[in-house]
Protein backbone atom coordinates (compact mmCIF):
# COMPACT_ATOMS: atom_id res chain seq x y z
CA UNK A 1 0.00 0.00 0.00
CA UNK A 2 1.63 3.68 -0.83
CA UNK A 3 2.27 5.95 2.12
CA UNK A 4 4.20 8.62 2.49
CA UNK A 5 7.78 8.31 3.60
CA UNK A 6 7.39 4.42 2.21
CA UNK A 7 10.79 2.98 1.21
CA UNK A 8 11.82 3.25 -2.45
CA UNK A 9 12.13 0.30 -4.18
CA UNK A 10 15.83 -1.16 -4.80
CA UNK A 11 16.33 -1.41 -8.54
CA UNK A 12 14.75 0.61 -11.10
CA UNK A 13 12.36 -0.76 -14.26
CA UNK A 14 14.23 -2.32 -17.02
CA UNK A 15 12.79 -0.70 -19.85
CA UNK A 16 14.40 1.99 -21.56
CA UNK A 17 13.30 4.50 -24.94
CA UNK A 18 15.74 4.26 -27.54
CA UNK A 19 18.81 6.49 -27.89
CA UNK A 20 17.35 10.08 -29.21
CA UNK A 21 18.14 11.95 -32.31
CA UNK A 22 20.56 15.15 -32.67
CA UNK A 23 16.97 17.02 -32.93
CA UNK A 24 15.73 15.55 -29.84
CA UNK A 25 18.78 16.34 -27.51
CA UNK A 26 18.35 20.13 -28.51
CA UNK A 27 14.68 19.84 -27.84
CA UNK A 28 15.47 18.21 -24.36
CA UNK A 29 17.75 20.46 -22.99
CA UNK A 30 15.84 23.79 -24.41
CA UNK A 31 13.06 22.63 -22.16
CA UNK A 32 15.21 21.66 -19.31
CA UNK A 33 17.00 24.95 -18.93
CA UNK A 34 13.36 26.28 -19.32
CA UNK A 35 12.15 24.81 -16.50
CA UNK A 36 15.15 25.89 -14.65
CA UNK A 37 15.01 29.33 -15.77
CA UNK A 38 11.48 29.23 -14.11
CA UNK A 39 12.22 27.22 -11.26
CA UNK A 40 9.88 24.78 -11.78
CA UNK A 41 9.59 21.21 -10.61
CA UNK A 42 8.87 18.25 -13.34
CA UNK A 43 7.21 14.96 -11.89
CA UNK A 44 9.80 13.68 -14.67
CA UNK A 45 12.90 14.59 -12.89
CA UNK A 46 11.83 14.37 -9.29
CA UNK A 47 10.46 10.43 -9.76
CA UNK A 48 13.44 10.04 -11.97
CA UNK A 49 12.05 8.55 -14.96
CA UNK A 50 14.35 6.42 -17.48
CA UNK A 51 11.64 7.86 -20.02
CA UNK A 52 12.16 11.52 -19.69
CA UNK A 53 14.01 11.53 -23.06
CA UNK A 54 11.12 10.49 -24.63
CA UNK A 55 8.53 12.96 -23.57
CA UNK A 56 10.86 16.00 -23.29
CA UNK A 57 12.99 15.00 -26.38
CA UNK A 58 10.51 13.73 -28.65
CA UNK A 59 7.39 15.47 -27.82
CA UNK A 60 8.67 18.44 -26.55
CA UNK A 61 6.10 17.87 -22.81
CA UNK A 62 6.84 17.85 -19.40
CA UNK A 63 4.33 17.65 -16.28
CA UNK A 64 4.76 20.35 -13.86
CA UNK A 65 4.78 20.17 -10.12
CA UNK A 66 2.22 22.83 -8.85
CA UNK A 67 2.97 22.24 -5.26
CA UNK A 68 7.18 22.60 -6.12
CA UNK A 69 9.38 19.37 -5.44
CA UNK A 70 6.95 17.12 -2.99
CA UNK A 71 4.12 15.16 -3.87
CA UNK A 72 1.50 14.14 -0.80
CA UNK A 73 0.66 10.97 -2.63
CA UNK A 74 3.44 8.82 -1.30
CA UNK A 75 3.30 6.24 -4.14
CA UNK A 76 5.56 3.40 -3.82
CA UNK A 77 6.91 3.02 -6.96
CA UNK A 78 7.93 6.87 -7.47
CA UNK A 79 11.23 8.74 -6.50
CA UNK A 80 9.55 11.52 -5.80
CA UNK A 81 10.34 13.18 -2.34
CA UNK A 82 6.79 13.22 -0.21
CA UNK A 83 5.08 15.00 2.72
CA UNK A 84 1.62 14.74 4.01
CA UNK A 85 1.75 18.43 4.84
CA UNK A 86 4.37 20.13 2.57
CA UNK A 87 5.45 23.61 2.62
CA UNK A 88 3.65 26.00 0.23
CA UNK A 89 5.77 26.56 -2.92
Amino acid sequence: EPRVGAAMPAAKPSYRVPASSPSDIARYEELRQGLRDLNLHTVCEEAQCPNIAECWGQAGTATIMVLGDTCTRGCRFCAVKTSATPPPP
